[in-house]
């Protein structure tokens, strides 16, 4: 290896451009090869396993959202409208 990085050093530059993004990118790769074997060995152990809890309710519909959002922005807005009216009153 030490050869091959003493050969590339004498190359244009371009070409050791080209060397550095090939090996970062198969570094990269092999990162993400070990990562997903390693992750792949969790979820087959067990240790994401999904534990629900009977008094949730489940995933909120997308009108439940909404109307929460929308709940929240118009107390934000009395909030936002009284202080205004009381600081304006002193």
């Amino acid at each position: 290896m030490l050869d091959y990085l003493e050969n590339l050093r004498k190359k244009p530059e371009p070409e050791r451009r080209k060397a550095v993004l090939v090996m970062s990118i198969g570094i990269t790769i092999v990162i993400a090869l070990v990562w997903g074997a390693f992750l792949g060995m969790r979820m087959n152990a067990g240790d994401f396993a999904i534990k629900s809890d009977p008094t949730k309710k489940g995933v909120p519909t997308i009108k439940e959202t909404f109307s929460n959002i929308v709940d929240q922005i118009s107390h934000i807005m009395d909030s936002a409208t009284s202080t205004a009216t009381d600081t304006a009153a002193k």
